[in-house]
């Protein structure tokens, strides 16, 4: 009976747990394994992480079993390959591929082997048996499987480990019987009942040796009782004796007694009292110390604290004397700034008297548009327009900085078109640019030479329209040309250098387009597309510029302006304007 209730628990599935979604077990695992820095503990959390997948056999259970193998391996940790191997074997064993199953014991076994793991190494062996009698020829079969399952019962007789040598027989004898072997099935189980007759008769044995231990026992314990009673005889007698000695006291002898109790009561009652006089004086003491002590730190408390009034009165009355004067230098400050406000309000009436009206031109052209939005109260960008003969030259200048130094740049910058255009009559726009650059270098004192001296300049895109001719002829220094035709816009690139000094000077080049009426040019300063804001606080960016102005150009040149101002407020919001903006628009 023995037997059969030992192969059943050989041969049965494991339990699996009633797991939740996620094992609280295999949580802690992880986290450990995350932080855990030794590739040897490593393997061993990757091996305890897969015992618990292979509960529920989750697949999860072979891929931490083959990465705790591939570590092992890279670490030559043969001991903890042949664990994770095992844990593999049982996997693929439990979801029924045997054929996995009998490569992963075989691999522990072999581990196992080489390294004397007698116990491990049969347990491999007995696996390997099992794995194999669910396989045929030449994956498996009788041959193989009678192998390993007889190798592990000669370990097992060697371990002496009796429990395991029946379930290795009982399972030497299923595998037989089910392949047809039924003479050698006859022979393990002829051979099994032998072993366990030989236990019968060990344990029989082992009873009546047991019988005969708790005779000598019964034998012992009436010795000892013999003995008890012999001792409470003795000691009835000295009981007897003790009781004749005290009836023999005298009368004298008792009152001597009850005396000296006495006494000594009347010794402890006054000792108890001069304890509590003694605990009444040492709380007196006590109380009137921390009561001393409490006095002390109110009396110093209330020192600092009219120290620190005193100080808090002389550094109010010194903050007061501050104020006075802190509020004397803002009336002077703020006086400053009114007069600094009213001169850059003069400056910047100066500024827009200096800029070309474009109402002058006006009958020259379809319709124009200027947005011209200062990042202060005087602006670096500026636009021109002059006519000579039947050419129309027209610009948007962006001078380095903005604000005051940004004013003057372009103030120079307007005086310079003024000679070079209006006196000189100058009308080819690369040679414009040329002879602008000359002029800058030439007023700012730029050679190159001096590391101190001024690098400003300004970007232009200079267009010089020829009203009889139809063309518009651009050259550009950074600053490019929208031309708009039909609602298709292509651009006219400028050269990579500014006018005025520069590491790398080009030559300006002239490029030519024939125009039509409706045709629309525009040009313009960086400000409108480097302008931050939208939802995602970025640029406002040349391509989303370009898409707009495209957008919108069948719309009336006035209207087109309406547009980009409110579409530069709305992306604006309540950022910081960067830059200064000038966008001109006209319409051919």
């Amino acid at each position: 009976m023995r037997i059969v209730v030992l192969l059943a628990l050989m041969t049965i599935p494991f339990v699996e747990c009633a797991y939740a979604k996620i094992d609280p077990e295999i949580v802690k695992l992880e986290k450990q394994l995350s932080k855990v820095k030794n590739n040897s503990e490593k393997v061993k959390l990757q091996i305890n992480i897969a015992r618990r997948y292979l509960l529920t056999r989750n697949a999860k259970c072979d891929e931490y079993c083959r990465a705790a193998i591939k570590l092992a391996e890279r670490n030559k940790l043969d001991i903890l390959k042949a664990d994770a191997l095992s844990v593999q074997g049982d996997y693929f064993y439990r979801i029924k591929k045997y054929s996995k199953a009998a490569s992963s014991f075989l691999a522990e076994y072999t581990l196992r082997k080489n390294h004397k793991q007698i116990r491990l190494r049969a347990n491999a062996a007995y696996n390997l048996g099992l794995c194999y009698s669910k396989l045929s020829y030449p994956a498996g079969g009788y041959k193989k499987s009678k192998k390993y399952l007889e190798e592990a019962l000669s370990l097992a007789k060697r371990l002496k480990d009796k429990n395991f040598e029946e379930s290795i027989a009982e399972q030497l004898y299923l595998m037989a019987y089910n392949f047809g072997k039924y003479k050698d099935a006859t022979e393990y189980i002829k051979n099994n009942l032998q072993g366990a007759n030989a236990d019968l008769r060990h344990d029989i044995k082992e009873l009546q040796d047991s019988v005969i231990e708790l005779d000598s026992t019964i034998v012992v314990k009436d010795s000892l009782i013999s003995v008890m009673l012999e001792e409470n005889a003795k000691l009835d007698t000295t009981i007897e004796r003790n009781r004749q000695e005290l009836t023999n006291l005298t009368k004298n002898q008792l009152i001597s007694l009850i005396e000296l109790d006495r006494k000594e009561e009347e010794i402890y009652h006054k000792q108890s009292e001069i304890e509590r006089r003694n605990l009444t004086i040492a709380i007196i003491i006590t109380v009137s110390v921390s009561l001393l002590l409490i006095l002390l730190l109110l009396w110093r408390r209330y020192a600092e604290k009219k120290k620190l009034n005193s100080a808090l009165t002389e550094r109010n009355k010194l903050i007061a004397e501050q104020n006075v004067e802190i509020n004397s230098n803002l009336k002077i400050i703020n006086q400053k700034n009114r007069d600094i406000t009213d001169s850059l309000n003069y400056a910047g009436k100066i500024q827009k008297s200096l800029l070309r009206n474009f109402a002058n031109y006006s009958s020259l052209m379809s319709g124009y548009f200027i947005l011209y939005l200062p990042k202060d109260i005087v602006s670096g960008d500026f636009y021109w327009g002059h006519q000579v003969g039947s050419k129309f030259v027209f610009t948007v200048g962006d001078c380095t900085g903005h604000s005051v130094p940004g004013a003057f740049m372009s103030m120079l910058g307007i005086s310079l078109l003024n000679q070079i255009v209006g006196q000189q009559h100058i009308i080819k726009a690369s040679e414009i640019l040329e002879q602008m650059r000359i002029s800058v270098k030439l007023n700012l004192g730029q050679s190159g030479d001096n590391e101190e001296e001024a690098k400003d300049g300004m970007d232009m895109a200079m267009c010089v329209w020829d009203m009889e001719q139809g063309t518009i002829n651009y050259s550009g220094a950074y600053n490019p040309m929208f031309w708009v035709r039909a609602g298709q816009l292509s651009i006219l690139n400028p050269e990579k250098c500014p006018v005025g000094i520069h590491a790398k000077e080009l030559d300006f080049t002239d490029q030519y387009i024939e125009v039509k009426k409706g045709d629309r040019i525009y040009l313009f300063s960086d400000g409108y597309a480097d302008q931050f804001g939208g939802p995602k606080f970025e640029k406002f960016k040349l391509a989303r510029f370009k898409k707009l102005l495209a957008d919108t150009s069948h719309l009336p040149v006035l209207r087109q302006y309406d547009k980009l101002e409110s579409a530069f407020k709305d992306w604006k919001q309540d950022m910081v304007q960067i830059d200064d903006v000038c966008v001109l628009g006209l319409e051919i």
